[in-house]
């Protein structure tokens, strides 16, 4: 989420962006600082599945929160259709590189892997 905070920070503030960037990494160090209390007291008071799911909705909250930032509409940028802006965010041709294939396969093994 630092990486995220920061492209925001960069992009929505103009006049006050220098202390803008100063201030949005201080919610990571808070955060690094907090969650493995928080996390060990989830421990205390629920079992593992329950505090892994409490953080799952913690990452998801993050989520919804970060959809809700408005785009922000360049001058320069003309209105494209919906199929033009779309073909244009997803880049596919990584999976016609065989090595990357090699790769992310074996990270999906070795993820669920025992």
């Amino acid at each position: 989420m630092y990486l995220t905070s920061q492209v925001c920070v960069t992009l929505y503030f103009n006049k006050w962006r220098p202390i803008a960037v100063c201030v949005a990494p201080c919610g990571s160090g808070l955060g690094v600082c907090i969650f493995p209390v928080l996390i060990r007291t989830f421990l205390h008071q629920f079992d593992w599945p329950q505090t892994i799911r409490i953080q799952a909705g913690l990452v998801l909250m993050g989520v919804l929160l970060g959809m809700t930032f408005l785009p922000i509409e360049s001058k320069h940028v003309q209105k494209r259709g919906f199929k033009k802006a779309l073909a244009s965010a997803f880049d596919v041709s990584l999976l016609n590189d065989h090595i990357f294939i090699i790769l992310a396969l074996m990270a999906v093994i070795s993820t669920f892997g025992k």
